[in-house]
């Protein structure tokens, strides 16, 4: 029953009583023998919940707290699958604790440790869907791990291999019959991610195949939920604001900017969500939309609206919690683009005082940075725009930020994201 509670706790953004409960649930299963594989149904339960335990850990900054959890659960679970390989309730245990490490990994920039602990969770995940074939959360779990693998092989600077592992946990909601009203969203996600990451690479027609699949999502959205619904807002800025972004790594900064102003800023700005958990995700989306829209405007040249916009982002971030590493990167970069729209408008000072703490973050992360490739992005980025700031420094800060672009992967270099970097870079060079 903790248990229960405790996952329950997580999926509401209430972490912090989450942890409280699981900590509490897992010192109960240990004095009852939840380490004893002798007892399956206690210690499968034990290794189940620590599983979410591990979660609330790495949500809340605690990686070390959490890989020694994940250790040790994960010892007792390959002990009781040794034993009994078709125990459900452990072989899920096996998933959702590689899964998670597997994250904390990611947010840890150890993304080839990441890497590792994603097959490992595809595996347990395969292992229940061959034994449990019509299981929808088995399914939609071995979706999130080929999209953890995903994630991480981007980081890493594979952009291929990230597509094709996007493709697999796609191809499991193919596969299903009905994707299931709770699964909507992440499907979104998912069509948004392989969407962009095809535009990247410079797949047109892959991700246009892949920006259509989200119609028919919308319509059962829209279908379900009445017209001023929060949830049919939401869907409709998410299908919308995909083709955005694409059109924006595009270089179509005029109708990226039109399409969110009118199908995500808008409305999201108006909407009343009826409960915690649609806040979050309204507050999310207008993050990711208004620095949207800020990148279009500067592209545009337009940098009194490139400033708003990114102002609406980070103060639509500081509505929801940031205890990630992931969390803190997703800020940094609304912050470049408002020094960058800043600088351009002469309010050096200003600027100045934006970029400083973005660089001072990138440059401790780069010392823990183990294969995050985007990092090192990041990094040039923030160079870049610290760079705009200060003319005297200018020199020194372009090329740390251009040996940063030049180090990358093979494969990473053709991104037109890279593309757009490395100009930029190489423009304000010639810059009087």
């Amino acid at each position: 029953v903790a248990g229960n509670l405790g996952y329950q706790q997580l999926r509401h953004f209430k972490t912090e009583e989450a942890l409280a409960t699981l900590n509490q649930e897992a010192q109960f299963a240990v004095r009852s023998g939840g380490l004893d594989v002798n007892q399956p149904d206690i210690a499968s339960g034990y290794v189940f919940n620590e599983g979410w335990r591990i979660e609330a850990l790495g949500t809340l900054n605690k990686g070390e707290e959490a890989l020694r959890a994940a250790v040790a659960a994960g010892a007792v679970t390959d002990r009781l699958i040794d034993r009994w390989p078709s125990n459900l309730q452990a072989l899920k245990a096996k998933q959702l604790i590689a899964s998670n490490v597997g994250f904390g990994a990611m947010d840890a920039m150890r993304d080839v440790e990441a890497l590792d602990f994603g097959r490992r969770g595809v595996e347990a995940s395969a292992s229940l869907a061959r034994i449990d074939p019509g299981n929808r959360v088995v399914a939609f779990n071995l979706a999130v791990d080929h999209d953890l693998v995903a994630d991480a092989a981007w980081q890493t600077g594979r952009p291929r291999q990230s597509t094709d592992e996007l493709r697999l946990a796609l191809d499991v909601f193919t596969r299903s019959t009905v994707v299931e009203p709770k699964s909507v969203f992440y499907v979104f996600y998912l069509i948004y991610t392989q969407a962009t990451r095809l535009a990247e690479i410079g797949d047109g027609s892959g991700a246009a195949v892949m920006l259509a699949r989200a119609a028919p999502l919308v319509q059962r959205v829209r279908a379900r939920e009445p017209a001023g619904s929060p949830l049919r807002a939401l869907a409709e800025c998410w299908a919308e604001g995909s083709k955005a972004d694409v059109a924006l790594i595009d270089a179509d900064a005029a109708m990226a900017r039109r399409v969110l102003e009118r199908d995500c800023v808008t409305p999201l700005r108006t909407l009343n969500p009826s409960d915690t958990d649609q806040q979050h995700y309204r507050d999310e989306a207008l993050f990711d939309s208004t620095y949207s829209v800020a990148e279009a405007a500067f592209l545009q040249r337009d940098y009194v609206a490139a400033e708003a916009a990114a102002r609406e982002s980070l103060a639509a971030r500081a509505r929801f919690p940031m205890r990630t590493n992931a969390g803190r990167r997703e800020q940094a970069d609304t912050a470049t683009v408002l020094s960058m729209s800043l600088a351009r408008q002469g309010k050096l000072g200003e600027a100045s005082a934006v970029i400083a703490p973005v660089v001072k973050l990138h440059r401790a992360l780069r010392l823990r940075n183990q294969d995050d490739q985007w990092q090192r992005v990041q990094l040039a980025a923030a160079l870049y725009a610290q760079a705009l700031t200060d003319k005297a420094k200018r020199a020194p800060l372009l090329a740390e930020a251009k040996a940063l672009i030049a180090s990358l992967p093979a494969q990473m270099r053709p991104l037109r994201t890279i593309q757009l970097w490395r100009e930029r870079i190489t423009a304000a060079g010639h810059e009087p």
